[in-house]
């Protein structure tokens, strides 16, 4: 990937992250590397409303060539309207690469009894997000089946 000479958005989750700051900055280091202006958005003010915030990122993204996510986004509902307004204004997006499967709850996983009750799960709860997408879908599609093929063996088919 060229990012020489490109602005690159980073998006990422903020809220009930702890080493968020971290995540962005060494992303926003290694973009930087590659040649590109970063828009950063870990470094703004605490304080604000969530609103407020989101409200000034839709507008930073608005200047990007490139939005840069992080991983694991899919629960975050603010990457997910950056990413419906980065797909309204054609922006290209590129989803850092990862090797861990993060194995974080997902607020439906006691329930999960195989992973087709997992892909049934999703259809149920799609309601709940505002800004669903194929991307968010899959993503979390995928979780569901690692997550009962690691933590339900005798249930596998």
């Amino acid at each position: 990937m060229n990012l020489e000479g490109k602005i690159v958005f980073i998006a990422g989750a903020i809220t009930g992250v702890t080493d968020y700051k971290e995540q962005f900055t060494s992303a926003e280091k290694n973009l930087q590397e590659q040649g590109a202006t970063v828009i950063n958005p870990a470094v703004l003010p605490s304080g604000l409303k969530w609103a407020d915030y989101l409200r000034i990122t839709k507008e930073m993204l608005q200047c990007a060539d490139v939005v840069y996510v992080l991983p694991c986004w899919a629960n975050s509902k603010g990457v997910l309207e950056e990413l419906e307004v980065a797909r309204k204004l054609d922006k290209e997006i590129i989803y850092a690469p990862t090797d861990e499967v993060d194995y974080a709850p997902l607020p439906w996983e006691p329930y999960v009894m195989s992973p087709f009750r997992a892909i049934q799960a999703l259809g149920d709860m799609k309601e709940q997000f505002e800004a669903w997408d194929d991307v968010a879908a899959l993503d979390m599609a995928c979780r569901a089946i690692q997550y009962c093929w690691k933590n339900q063996p005798k249930q596998r088919i």
